[in-house]
C-alpha cells in the first residue's frame, strides 16, 4: 500500500512539473515529496527523475513508469467515484421479504420505487416464514405481529384495525350480538398463528372484556378467512385490510361497532448497519409513505 501512495506522489510530480507545486496540491511538505520519490527509485533500483536546483526531467524508465503510475490514479478515481454514487444512489440488487397477505401492496410499493430507481434490482420473496434475514442475505423484512428480541432494526410501518365481522346471511340464520359476551353461542373462523387463537379482547369507553369463543374453522390465511365469513361460515376477527372492500360492497357487517380490537402491527425490519445502504435507507422511508397512503381508505373503515 505504501508504493501505491508513492506512485501516487510521483506522478504528481510528474503532472505539477515540479517537487513544490505537487506539495501544495497534496498538501504535504516539499521535503514529505522528495521522500516518497527517493523511496520509490531506491525499492525500484532505478532513477526516475533527473533533479537539479532549477530544473527536473523524467527518465526514460521514469516515462515508461509514470504511464502506470497515471494508470493507477485514474483507477483510484474511478473506484472513489464508484463509491461515491453508491452512496448516493441506490444501485445493486434489494432483497426483500414479506408475508404473503401483503403481496399486492408491497409489489406496488416495489415497483414504484423501481422505476425512480433504474440502477436497481430487486428480489422480491411472499411467504408467512420469518426469514432469517442475515442468515439468508434479505435486506429488509415486513412483518405482521409483534416482535421478538432480536438484534434487527424494526421500524413501524403501520398499525392496522381488527373488525368483528358477518356476513348478512349469516347475522340473519343466527342473529346479530350485542355484546362480547353473546359471541359464546356463535361459529368462528380463528387464525391459527395467533398464540391463542379464541381469545379476543374488546375495549369500550375504558372498559377492557375478554372472551373465549369456540373456533369451528382455524386457518393460517386472513385470504381465506374473509372468504369464509364473506360465505356466512361464521363470524371472524380480520384485519380491516381485507374486510374493508367486503364492507364497502355490504358484503358483510362489522359486528359490535361500538367495541375495539386491538390493532394488529406492522413494522420493517432490516439488519443493523443496513440503513447505512442508500437501496435500504431510501426503500424503507418509501414502503412508510406508500403503506401511509394506501392504507387511508381501510383504516378509515376502523373510524
Amino acid at each position: 500500500m505504501e508504493d501505491l501512495r508513492r506512485m501516487a506522489v510521483f506522478h504528481a510530480v510528474v503532472e505539477a512539473n515540479g517537487f513544490s507545486s505537487a506539495a501544495r496540491r497534496l498538501g504535504m511538505t516539499k521535503s514529505a515529496v522528495s521522500k516518497h520519490v527517493a523511496l520509490l527509485e531506491e525499492g525500484l533500483g532505478v532513477r526516475l527523475l533527473h533533479r537539479t536546483t532549477r530544473s527536473m526531467r523524467l527518465t526514460d524508465a521514469g516515462r515508461a513508469f509514470d504511464e502506470s503510475c497515471a494508470r493507477l490514479v485514474a483507477a483510484a478515481d474511478d473506484a472513489r467515484a464508484a463509491v461515491g454514487k453508491h452512496k448516493a444512489e441506490p444501485l445493486g440488487t434489494l432483497r426483500l421479504a414479506a408475508p404473503v397477505a401483503f403481496e399486492t401492496q408491497t409489489s406496488l410499493a416495489l415497483a414504484a420505487f423501481l422505476e425512480r430507481h433504474p440502477g436497481l434490482r430487486a428480489e422480491a420473496v411472499f411467504e408467512d416464514r420469518k426469514s432469517d434475514l442475515v442468515a439468508e442475505g434479505f435486506d429488509v423484512a415486513i412483518r405482521a405481529g409483534s416482535l421478538a428480541p432480536s438484534s434487527l432494526v424494526a421500524r413501524k410501518l403501520l398499525e392496522i384495525p381488527f373488525h368483528l365481522c358477518g356476513s348478512q346471511s349469516y347475522l340473519r340464520r343466527n342473529g346479530t350480538p350485542r355484546s362480547p359476551r353473546d359471541l359464546a353461542s356463535h361459529d368462528f373462523i380463528v387464525f391459527s398463528l395467533f398464540p391463542d387463537p379464541g381469545r379476543l379482547v374488546f375495549t369500550r369507553g375504558g372498559r377492557r372484556t375478554t372472551v373465549r369463543v369456540p373456533g369451528r374453522i382455524r386457518s393460517n390465511s386472513f385470504a381465506a378467512i374473509q372468504t369464509m365469513v364473506r360465505g356466512g361460515v361464521g363470524l371472524a376477527a380480520v384485519p380491516s385490510y381485507f374486510s374493508h372492500e367486503d364492507e364497502r360492497a355490504g358484503r358483510v357487517e362489522v359486528v359490535l361497532p361500538g367495541w375495539t380490537l386491538p390493532p394488529g402491527p406492522i413494522h420493517i425490519l432490516y439488519p443493523p448497519g443496513a440503513q447505512l445502504m442508500p437501496k435500504v435507507r431510501l426503500f424503507v422511508d418509501h414502503l412508510v409513505q406508500w403503506f401511509s397512503d394506501s392504507a387511508r381508505p381501510w383504516q378509515a373503515q376502523a373510524s
